[in-house]
């Protein structure tokens, strides 16, 4: 007798395990009970999305900056005794076609971080806006840096205040152009250009942030021995790192909300 007992027990148990367990619905939900959150590919945490948007920005954009940099000054040294000119026109290519690979990457990467689907149009536009952007302001720069100090009887400003008051609003433009384009991709301008401010604004605060604490470690642009140790090179590509990791994260968690938010019913 004991032994059927426990074989209709267990033989009960079976049936239990097969059923489906029931499930809550808004007749059987207990009330002030609170639905469970359903499962989402935009639960990403924000600082993640952030962290890996500044890091491809600065790897990408930066990194193909350097690495344009030093392929184009070794295709120059190939040519020692050629003129300024002849020299400018074989690096300039390869340089500018290094920043276009990796703007290309950048964009496709940024897609890929963000969630979004335009993976080909963010390419494009992040191609088409940061290499004319940087050649642009890359080939003004030095010209009103000429026309306002080198050049001038009376300097407007020192060098170094010079430096900032340029290249900071640069941090801001490129920033700015770049996470337009991106924004466009999208075929909306109202998230252009707040994709724009926002970026933009980080990064030239990044920018201001780097480019002080390196004047007050002593890397002072135009300080006696600067030319020495390149500093104006090191404050800006140190700068440029520190505005691309700040822009780039402040873009990328803009941007992924603005999908996150467009994809729900």
């Amino acid at each position: 007798m004991e032994y059927h007992d426990i074989n209709l027990q267990r033989q009960s148990l079976e049936a239990i395990e097969k059923m489906d367990p029931i499930r809550p619905t808004e007749n059987t939900m207990a009330v002030g009970a609170r639905p469970l959150p359903e499962a989402s590919d935009q639960s990403r945490p924000t600082w993640n999305v952030a962290l890996k948007s500044g890091l491809s920005t600065a790897f990408f954009l930066v990194g193909g900056m350097l690495l344009g940099g030093f392929i184009g000054f070794i295709s120059e040294s190939l040519v020692p005794h050629a003129t300024t000119l002849v020299r400018t026109l074989i690096a300039a290519p390869i340089v500018i076609l290094i920043m276009a690979g990796g703007s290309v990457a950048w964009g496709w990467n940024m897609a890929i971080q963000t969630g979004s689907s335009e993976k080909k149009r963010m390419a494009w536009a992040a191609v088409l806006s940061f290499v004319p952007a940087l050649v642009i302001l890359a080939t003004i720069l030095p010209i009103i840096e000429i026309t306002l100090f080198e050049n001038a009887a009376h300097p407007v400003l020192p060098i170094h205040i010079l430096y900032t008051v340029l290249f900071v609003p640069t941090a801001f433009i490129i920033s700015g152009i770049t996470s337009y384009a991106l924004g466009l991709a999208h075929s909306d301008p109202q998230l252009a250009r707040r994709l724009s401010l926002r970026a933009g604004t980080a990064g030239a605060l990044a920018f201001l942030f780097i480019n002080t604490l390196m004047e007050f470690l002593g890397w002072q642009v135009g300080a006696p021995g600067a030319a020495e140790r390149a500093t104006m090179i090191t404050v800006t590509m140190v700068g440029n790192a520190g505005a691309a990791l700040m822009g780039g994260a402040v873009l990328g968690v803009s941007l992924a909300n603005y999908l996150a938010k467009s994809e729900r019913p």
